[in-house]
Formats: structure tokens, C-alpha cells, sequence
């Protein structure tokens, strides 16, 4: 089994600017400041593990938190014989700006963290 947590240094930023994140349960949409975002989760091979996105990750576009938050949770063990492409999730960083945005090169540290129970 294993859990993976997201967590982000600090907002989507440009200097003193940031882009606004998402509201949970929208969506990023062009045309208006907004920035999260979207998981998919896959399969396990090899046995009956369950992969689960956790908490408002399991819907629209969802902000990134600043603390260590759990993202994915696997229920069981997986074990896959070699290369292997079921076992993927997949997330997707959207953002969006509006006429007001600020123009710079906005920038975040985003930090996932695999935790197995053994």
C-alpha cells in the first residue's frame, strides 16, 4: 500500500503577483485568473489494490495545498513484472489568466511524496 502527498512551496507567483487558485468544485476556464489541478488515477496490475484519488482530488480542479496533503491512496500491493503503464496517474496543472493578469514568468515548487506501508 502506499499514499502520495502534494504539497506546494507557495502560490502560482511572479514577484509580488500570483494567480488566483481554483475554486473547488470548478473548473480552470479560459479567460479568467485561475490555477489547480486535475488527477486521474489508473490501475495495479497483478492483484486486487484499489488506486484512489484522495479527498477533493476526486473531482474537477482542485487547488494545490501548501501542506502535505494525500493525493493518491492504494489500499494494497502491487507488483508489476516489468514495464508497466497501468500503474500511472495522471495530473494535470491547468492555469488561465484574464486581462488583469500581470505578464512575468509566474513559477511554484510542487513536491510529491510516495509513502509505502511495508
Amino acid at each position: 500500500a502506499y499514499t502520495i502527498n502534494i504539497s506546494a512551496d507557495a502560490a502560482l507567483n511572479y514577484g509580488g503577483n500570483t494567480i488566483d487558485d481554483v475554486a473547488e468544485n470548478s473548473l480552470v476556464t479560459a479567460g479568467t485568473e485561475g490555477y489547480g489541478i486535475e488527477v486521474n488515477g489508473g490501475d495495479s496490475t497483478n492483484g486486487p489494490t484499489t488506486i484512489t484519488e484522495s479527498g477533493n482530488f476526486n473531482d474537477d480542479d482542485t487547488p494545490i495545498p501548501l501542506s502535505p496533503t494525500a493525493l493518491i491512496t492504494s489500499d494494497g500491493p502491487n507488483a508489476p513484472g516489468g514495464t508497466d503503464t497501468a500503474n500511472t496517474v495522471l495530473v494535470t496543472h491547468r492555469a488561465a489568466i484574464s486581462t488583469a493578469t500581470v505578464v512575468g514568468n509566474y513559477d511554484q515548487l510542487v513536491t510529491y511524496t510516495v509513502s509505502g506501508t511495508f
